[in-house]
C-alpha cells in the first residue's frame, strides 16, 4: 500500500512538473552547435548538453520564472531573446512543455600582437590591457574587461572571449624592471612609459580596434615610447585626524594616481608617511585625480586634481574627511502595510564602487557602515513598494540621490500606492528584427535622472518593476542604442519626437503602445554625436 501511494504521489509530481526544448545555433551562419552547454536557471539549475543536430531538452522542471543561457567554445556566452531580439525569463506553467526555443550564439573575437622597442625589437617586460569603448550613463567611458595580460618571451599576447565593439590597447612596461635597469646619470635614457596602440603616450592619440563577430585581428603592433617621468608630493594637512579604518592590509589610508573620467590608462601608488606627508613616484605626463581611500572596500577620504608636465609637481595639499554611518529610520505610509524589518538599505557612488548597505531593524532602523565623501544613489527594493520620499535631516531629495557626509539622519517613506505600466512595441513592417540589436525600452522621469528600463516576456510584450512613483513620464523605444544614451542631453534632443508623455497617479496600472525606432534610423544621430 505504502509502495502504491509512494508511486501516485511520485507520478503527480512528474505531472506537475514541465519541459524545455530547443537548439543552439551560430548567429552569424545559423549552423548547429554541438555540444553547446545549455542552463536553465531559476529557482533550481537545469544543465543540458546539445547532440549533433545541437538540439537539447530539459524534461521534469518545476514550475516559475527561468532564463535560459548557453555557452559554447570560440563563442560569446549568451541567452535566450524574444523576436525583438532582448532577453527575457520563460514562465513555466504545470505541465508545461516549451518547445522550438533557440538560443544564438555569436563567435568571439580576438586580437593578437607584439610589444616592440623604440627599435622594433620585441619587448616581453609589459603588460597589456585591453579597454572596451563603452556608452555608459551618459557618457563615453573606457572599461578595462580583460584585466592586465603578460606578453610572452617574445613580447607577444592573445586576448580572446571578445564581444563586437569599439576598443584600446595599452601597455604598461614592468616599472620594477625599468627601475631597477635604467641608466641614471647625463647619458642615462628615460625609461619606456605606458603606450595606447599604436604608439601614443596618451589616450587622445590612440588608434582604435573594431572587432566585429568572429573577428581574428592579428599582427597588431605596439611600439613602446620613453620619456620623462615625474615625482608627485604633498602633504594630508589632518591626517592625524582620520580613525583607523580597519586592520592589517587595509587599514588605510594609502593614496594613488589615476587617469580621471573613465579614461583607463595608469595607475600609480605612493606612500603616505606618519606625518603625512606623501609622494608617487614614477608618474608619466598627463592629467591625475590623486585620491585618498582607507579600508576595504575602499572608502574615499579626499582627492584632488592635477596636471603633470614636464617636472615634478610638489606641494599638493588634500584635506580629508573622516567617514561617517549613515543612520536612518524606514517608515511604511499605510497603515497595516508591511513590518519594516530586515529591509535592505543600499548607497549607490554615482563614480562607481561597492555599495555599502544595512538590514533594518524590526523598529526600520538602520545604520549603514561609515561612508566616503561623494553623492550617492539611494536604492531600497521591495516587492510591492516604491520609495516615496528621502529625507536627509531637513532636507529632501528631489533627484534620489544624497550627498555625503551631512548632518542628520536619512527617513526612507515606503508606499504600497506606486503605479504600473507595461506594453507592447510597434515595429514598422519594413524594418525586420536584427538580434545583433535588441531593444530598449525606457521609460524617463521628467524631473528626476533615475530612468527605468522594461523587462520583457517571450511574448514581445514589457514590462517595468511592480511599483513605479507616481509622476510625469516619457516612454521611448530604441533598437541597438549604447547603455546610458537616454542620459545623454544632445542624444534626447535628436529623438525627442518619437517619445510617448505617460502620466501615473498613485496606485494606477497602465498599457501602453510605443513604436521602435529602428537602429537605422538611429545610425546617423549617433555617429553625428560620436556614440557608434
Amino acid at each position: 500500500m505504502k509502495a502504491a501511494l509512494f508511486l501516485l504521489a511520485s507520478s503527480l509530481a512528474i505531472a506537475q512538473t514541465g519541459s524545455v526544448q530547443g537548439s543552439v545555433t551560430n548567429a552569424i551562419t545559423k549552423e548547429p552547435l554541438r555540444k553547446a552547454y545549455v542552463h536553465l536557471d531559476g529557482t533550481k539549475r537545469y544543465p543540458a548538453v546539445t547532440d549533433d543536430q545541437g538540439n537539447f531538452s530539459i524534461d521534469q522542471v518545476e514550475p516559475g520564472s527561468y532564463t535560459l543561457e548557453a555557452e559554447h567554445q570560440g563563442f560569446i556566452d549568451g541567452e535566450l531573446t524574444n523576436t525583438f531580439g532582448s532577453p527575457f525569463q520563460l514562465k513555466l506553467a504545470p505541465g508545461d512543455s516549451l518547445t522550438g526555443l533557440e538560443v544564438k550564439l555569436t563567435p568571439q573575437g580576438v586580437i593578437s600582437g607584439r610589444v616592440v622597442d623604440e627599435d622594433g625589437d620585441p619587448w616581453p617586460r609589459a603588460y597589456v590591457t585591453l579597454l572596451r569603448s563603452v556608452w555608459k550613463k551618459g557618457r563615453r567611458q573606457l572599461v578595462n574587461t580583460e584585466g592586465s595580460k603578460d606578453v610572452d618571451d617574445q613580447g607577444e599576447f592573445r586576448i580572446a572571449e571578445l564581444k563586437p565593439g569599439l576598443y584600446y590597447l595599452i601597455v604598461e612596461p614592468d616599472l620594477n624592471w625599468e627601475t631597477q635597469n635604467t641608466r641614471k646619470g647625463p647619458n642615462a635614457l628615460e625609461p619606456h612609459q605606458p603606450t595606447w596602440y599604436l604608439s601614443s603616450p596618451d589616450r587622445s592619440g590612440a588608434s582604435s580596434v573594431t572587432v566585429g563577430p568572429g573577428d581574428q585581428l592579428s599582427g597588431l603592433v605596439i611600439r613602446l615610447r620613453r620619456g620623462s617621468q615625474h615625482r608627485v608630493s604633498g602633504t594630508l594637512p589632518n591626517l592625524s585626524s582620520i580613525p583607523a579604518l580597519g586592520s592589517g592590509l587595509f587599514s588605510g589610508p594609502f593614496i594613488g594616481a589615476n587617469n580621471p573620467d573613465g579614461e583607463g590608462g595608469i595607475g600609480r601608488n605612493g606612500a603616505i608617511r606618519p606625518d603625512g606627508s606623501f609622494e608617487i613616484s614614477a608618474v608619466p605626463p598627463g592629467g591625475y585625480e590623486i585620491a585618498v581611500s582607507g579600508g576595504f572596500p575602499p572608502t574615499l577620504l579626499g582627492s584632488a586634481q592635477i596636471r603633470v608636465d614636464d617636472r615634478d609637481v610638489e606641494n599638493v595639499a588634500i584635506q580629508l574627511t573622516a567617514p561617517r554611518a549613515v543612520k536612518g529610520v524606514i517608515q511604511i505610509a499605510e497603515t497595516g502595510g508591511i513590518q519594516p524589518s530586515g529591509i535592505r538599505v543600499a548607497l549607490e557612488p554615482l563614480g562607481g564602487g561597492g555599495e555599502p548597505d544595512a538590514r533594518s531593524n524590526a523598529d526600520g532602523t538602520f545604520e549603514i557602515p561609515p561612508v566616503g565623501i561623494g553623492r550617492y544613489r539611494v536604492l531600497v527594493s521591495v516587492a510591492g513598494y516604491y520609495l516615496k520620499q528621502i529625507r536627509l535631516g531637513d532636507t529632501i531629495s528631489t533627484d534620489g540621490t544624497i550627498a555625503l557626509p551631512a548632518e542628520g539622519n536619512l527617513t526612507l517613506l515606503l508606499s504600497a500606492r506606486g503605479a504600473h505600466l507595461s506594453g507592447t512595441l510597434k515595429r514598422a513592417a519594413d524594418a525586420p528584427a536584427d538580434p545583433a540589436f535588441p531593444p530598449q525600452v525606457v521609460l524617463l522621469p521628467k524631473d528626476a535622472d533615475a530612468p527605468e528600463l522594461a523587462i520583457f516576456d517571450q511574448t514581445g510584450s514589457f514590462s517595468f518593476k511592480d511599483s513605479i512613483a507616481p509622476g510625469d513620464y516619457q516612454l521611448y523605444a530604441f533598437e541597438g542604442v549604447p547603455d546610458g544614451a537616454w542620459e545623454d542631453t544632445a542624444f534626447m534632443k535628436e529623438v525627442s519626437s518619437s517619445g510617448v508623455d505617460i502620466h501615473l497617479a498613485e496606485g494606477e496600472s497602465k498599457n501602453a503602445e510605443v513604436s521602435l525606432l529602428p537602429h537605422a534610423d538611429l545610425v546617423p544621430i549617433l555617429r553625428k554625436l560620436g556614440m557608434e
